[in-house]
């Protein structure tokens, strides 16, 4: 995998923003993990994964606005992206109100 997120491909992004939103509430829960690990390539998931492990909460959403920026994501991408983001979040039967303002403040800074 490519180490500069600038360069990965979009299911890499994919399973990073996934992994970033699954956190939200300040766990993954297995249920979430399970959905993402569904929805991406399994060597994606677990390269990928190691890398959000090592990055801090500033560090995950400048990656995040940094490959929107720089792949210019239209707002189809964008609005797909944000549909699977809230199927995330209810995937565990709640969507609680930290996960909201992650949705709310994404979508401010990405679209």
């Amino acid at each position: 995998m490519e180490s500069n997120h600038l360069n990965w491909n979009k299911n890499e992004f994919q399973t990073y923003l996934l992994l970033y939103c699954a956190s939200a509430d300040l766990s993954q829960g297995a249920e979430e993990l399970h959905f993402i690990k569904e929805h991406v390539e399994k060597s994606d998931f677990r390269t990928i994964h190691k890398v959000f492990n090592n990055d801090t909460d500033y560090q995950s959403l400048k990656r995040v606005q940094e490959y929107v920026n720089h792949h210019n994501l239209s707002s189809k991408e964008l609005t797909d992206t944000f549909k699977e983001v809230k199927t995330l979040f209810k995937i565990d039967g709640e969507y609680d109100s930290m996960e909201k303002h992650l949705l709310n403040m994404l979508k401010s800074l990405l679209e």
